[in-house]
């Protein structure tokens, strides 16, 4: 694990790509309306699930690199905790989204959130450098956004 927080900024960039192409694979296979859909709409559609994606990983990291802004804390880590939280979630979801052939209850996004924002407050506090009342503030943010998202 600690090879990937010596990672180079390509290296970053791919691992950002991957999570982005799972969460938009998670999109796909939720839109249940998009198999007769013309191929206009389903570039639309792309473009509209890839900024999702980003916009995702955008308030998400932005959230904690504010929280984290006059702290010694290293950014890469903290980068690196977000996108394998948000992969293994989008992982989760495309698993459910695939064999389950009518639309997902609470109770499935309930587990995929925990297990992902689990992994990420695991991580931050595994590996992140800060004291700790900055460590509950991250957490603290990480449930609220398993809230945010379940809902």
């Amino acid at each position: 694990m600690k090879k990937l927080y010596r990672l180079d900024k390509v290296s970053l960039i791919g691992v950002f790509l991957i999570y982005c192409f799972l969460e938009i694979i998670t999109l796909f296979l939720g839109d249940k309306k998009l198999a007769g859909a013309p191929a206009a709409a389903m570039k639309f559609k792309f473009l509209i699930f890839a900024v999702e994606a980003i916009l995702i990983f955008v308030v998400l990291y932005g959230i904690f690199y504010l929280l984290l802004k006059n702290t010694p804390a290293d950014k890469k880590a903290l980068f690196v905790n977000v996108v394998l939280g948000l992969a293994v979630t989008s992982i989760l979801s495309s698993i459910i989204f695939a064999f389950i052939t009518k639309d997902t209850n609470i109770w499935q996004k309930v587990v995929t959130g925990i297990v992902g924002s689990g992994l990420m407050i695991w991580l931050n506090w595994k590996n992140l450098k800060i004291d700790q009342a900055n460590k509950i503030k991250i957490t603290i943010w990480n449930v609220i956004w398993l809230v945010l998202s379940i809902v």
